[in-house]
């Protein structure tokens, strides 16, 4: 599953996940983020993710969905929803993710893991496991690889131009330069004065 840069917030992405069986029916119910990887992953994702440099809280609420909120507040930056039907033997999880703010690229600790960051890319590994009507588990966790693709970054546009003509009595001018921000927020800006005026 791969998000989309340079979209108004929220972006919304989704992807479908199908656990098949030969042998004993696997139940839909039971089908959920792995729970022997549960706190590695919040742990992973909590050190990993940011938004504006502000810490990300994660954690798993009770529909055994994956939530990110901004540290001390409400406010919901990133969700996974796993919604799993029973289809016959097999199960299919429908994975919706919805990004509400912009996350930080920074280069991640590790190449490995549940979160890795690389050139504006980050991959979130989310393990899913189930049980089947014996209470057997999926030998090895399903594994949804969820990438957010990281968009343009700000551009300025062209100015048309500012005239100034010198007088005695000193003037002021004034202009105008588009900003295309891109798909973050803008941090800074600073303004380096390398011309001479004479």
């Amino acid at each position: 599953m791969q998000g989309v840069g340079d979209l108004p917030y929220p972006v919304e992405q989704s992807g479908q996940l199908i656990l098949r069986t030969d042998d004993d029916r696997i139940l839909a119910s039971t089908a959920k983020i792995d729970p022997s990887q549960q706190q590695t992953l919040i742990n992973e994702l909590t050190a990993e993710l940011t938004s504006g440099g502000q810490p990300l809280i994660f954690s798993i609420d009770s529909d055994g969905n994956l939530i990110g909120k901004l540290a001390g507040s409400d406010t919901v930056a990133i969700r996974v929803d796993l919604t799993a039907t029973q289809t016959g033997n097999n199960v299919t999880i429908d994975i919706k993710i919805t990004q509400n703010i912009p996350l930080d690229h920074h280069q991640s600790q590790s190449s490995s893991g549940f979160v890795t960051i690389d050139d504006g890319k980050i991959t979130i590994n989310v393990p899913v496991q189930a049980q089947d009507t014996d209470g057997d588990s999926l030998t090895n966790p399903a594994n949804v690889y969820i990438d957010i693709i990281d968009g343009q970054n700000p551009v300025f546009g062209q100015d048309k131009g500012t005239t100034i003509i010198e007088t005695e009595n000193g003037t002021t001018a004034s202009g105008k330069i588009a900003l295309d921000v891109g798909s973050d927020d803008i941090a800074h800006i600073h303004f380096s004065s390398f011309a001479t005026i004479t």
